[in-house]
């Protein structure tokens, strides 16, 4: 059965440019920014994924594709008296779109609506994760509300009568598949909803999952090779760059995530505000920098968070890095003997900053060296660098320095801050963005 119930909220269509001062909130080194929101059309909003530019959005028994700043693109529609039951993307340009009560489970190619194929799944399904195989798993309950009926992860596909692999306790929840294969699901328990710290993750690994598909098997809790409480409660999952699980609570308005690697969660990635609870989850990979505190947000993955009131609002806030910001107060400019002052802002609060300064025009952004993980990028050769004297960060992330121009030499100067501080429990590694300045002799 659905970890939460049937809601009804208003269809996305509408851009927004900015937050209003009583929504979501986000650590130092990090930006929450309006992407979707809602119209005056209310329609039951049972489904959301991200397609890499876009949003599938299952509302009603419509399934749209809503791009920022266009009309909504309509892909499919369900029959009367049918719901949604989930929608996951895959490979290929394709989505995995599932009905609730008969369990029927459409292939659409996303950019034209077309159906693909069609098969059938387990009925009351929740979520899914396709197998690069074709097939695709799902945490369902199709006998619910019968006595007894109870979740797990069902294998369906095209040509394959679903069966379930692994029994679990408590109404249904997410599931993950790994970059290598391990599958991570969530087991909410028999207490509904579950009391503080009672949901658990478990992750069973690769080859376990491989041998009960190939041999018709079924997997057990007691096999997972990873089974960690601490949750209280599990909607959606979606893992970051940094090996880190992010999860929405459909009871609460923060996003939790875990450490690299782990299954308990450690830290805040969002908190939606007052009356608003997190629902669907995902990753907009962007490329080179990480999903870390102060990085260039424009290189960086995004984490999209669906949420609501459940009453009368549906949103998603896109979560992104934003790197400290580093000005002059004079022009591109200086003659010899000249002080020019640099001004550094949101960086890390109370942390460390050194300007780092090249003999040179501004280059194309490279990893300079990697510190914890994180890549710093400089604008010049990493040959070309000098660094100075540090100076101190402010409680807001904000320090000034100064720095005057010798004489003797007419060149190009290229001028970065590099900064060291911590987010929570976790250092921080930062640049800024590059200045360009030019030195009279």
């Amino acid at each position: 059965m659905p970890a939460v119930p049937a809601w009804t909220a208003p269809l996305l269509c509408c851009v927004l440019t900015a937050q209003s001062p009583a929504g979501p909130s986000v650590s130092p080194g990090f930006a929450a920014r309006a992407v979707l929101t809602e119209t005056a059309q209310p329609a039951a909003v049972r489904a959301v994924a991200w397609t890499g530019d876009a949003l599938l959005v299952a509302s009603g028994s419509d399934l749209t594709l809503l791009r920022p700043g266009h009309a909504p693109e309509p892909r499919l529609q369900l029959a009367a008296g049918a719901d949604f039951a989930f929608v996951a993307t895959r490979s290929g340009g394709r989505a995995l779109v599932g009905e609730l009560t008969a369990g029927a489970i459409v292939e659409l190619d996303i950019a034209t609506g077309q159906r693909v194929t069609t098969f059938a799944g387990p009925r009351n399904a929740f979520d899914a994760a396709p197998l690069p195989s074709g097939d695709v798993l799902l945490n369902a309950n199709p006998a619910w509300p019968q006595p007894g009926a109870h979740a797990g992860v069902w294998l369906a596909g095209p040509g394959r009568q679903p069966r379930e692999l692994l029994a679990l306790v408590g109404p249904s929840g997410p599931l993950l598949l790994l970059p290598n294969g391990d599958l991570v699901v969530a087991e909410l328990g028999p207490v509904v909803p579950p009391p503080p710290g009672a949901a658990r993750l478990l992750r069973f690994a690769a080859t376990d999952l491989q041998q009960a598909i190939a041999s018709s098997g079924t997997l057990t809790a007691n096999q997972a090779i990873a089974n960690v409480n601490g949750w209280s409660g599990l909607f959606d999952l979606a893992l970051d760059d940094r090996g880190r699980i992010h999860a929405s609570d459909p009871a609460q308005s923060r996003v939790l995530h875990t450490a690299p690697g782990g299954l308990a969660p450690v830290g805040s990635s969002i908190d939606l505000g007052n009356g608003q609870y997190g629902l669907w989850l995902a990753f907009d990979d962007r490329g080179t920098a990480p999903f870390a505190a102060f990085q260039p947000g424009e290189r960086a993955p995004a984490l999209l968070t669906c949420h609501s009131d459940f009453a009368t609002r549906f949103a998603v806030t896109r979560v992104v890095p934003t790197r400290p910001t580093l000005r002059a107060d004079v022009a591109a400019v200086l003659p010899a003997g000249a002080t020019a002052t640099f001004a550094l802002a949101d960086g890390p609060p109370l942390g460390l900053a050194a300007l780092v300064a090249g003999a040179t025009a501004p280059t194309p952004e490279h990893v300079a060296r990697t510190v914890g993980g994180i890549p710093l990028c400089l604008a010049m050769p990493t040959g070309a660098a000098v660094e100075l004297p540090p100076f101190l960060l402010d409680a807001h992330g904000a320090g000034r320095v100064t720095f005057t121009n010798p004489g003797g030499f007419a060149l190009p100067l290229t001028v970065q801050a590099a900064c060291l501080g911590t987010t929570g429990t976790e250092p921080t590694f930062a640049t800024s963005n590059p200045l360009a300045l030019h030195l009279l002799p």
